[in-house]
């Protein structure tokens, strides 16, 4: 079923695929301001990679982890410590922002600030049980908080 799954989604994978309203600008502020920005997903790093490069550029993100053989999924925190060696930051630096409840497992697990985004994959009053540190109704609001 894997090799049917992937066949089928890498000739769709882009056919929805756009960021969120002021997204952009949001990560462009951020990466203007000298923030190290990365993409954890549970999708399989190949898509992971292709995703991020046609929606956001080559080189965007300072690192870009997707599924890979032999590492655990969110919420296990593998990814972020991967993340965190790869960019050498430390994870009192570290700030991941995902719009449900195993993004914000997955920042507890790893010992990392986590914040929600109501306007992703989940809601609001699933970020807010799983314990969100702050959760952002849109990027504006989601910059303030960064930034702040």
């Amino acid at each position: 079923y894997k090799a049917l799954f992937d066949k089928r989604y890498n000739g769709h994978y882009l056919d929805k695929t756009r960021p969120y309203p002021g997204v952009m600008d949001l990560l462009a502020h951020l990466k203007e301001k000298g923030l190290q920005l990365a993409v954890l997903s549970n999708k399989p790093n190949q898509f992971v990679q292709k995703i991020c490069r046609e929606v956001f550029g080559e080189g965007f993100f300072a690192a870009v982890w997707g599924q890979r053989d032999g590492a655990a999924k969110k919420p296990a925190p593998d990814g972020v410590f991967a993340i965190l060696k790869e960019l050498q930051a430390a994870p009192e630096e570290a700030l991941l922002i995902g719009d449900s409840n195993v993004d914000i497992q997955t920042a507890k697990n790893a010992g990392i600030a986590g914040t929600g985004v109501s306007w992703g994959f989940r809601g609001r009053q699933e970020l807010k049980e799983a314990g969100a540190d702050f959760i952002a109704d849109d990027a504006a609001q989601l910059e303030t908080y960064i930034l702040a």
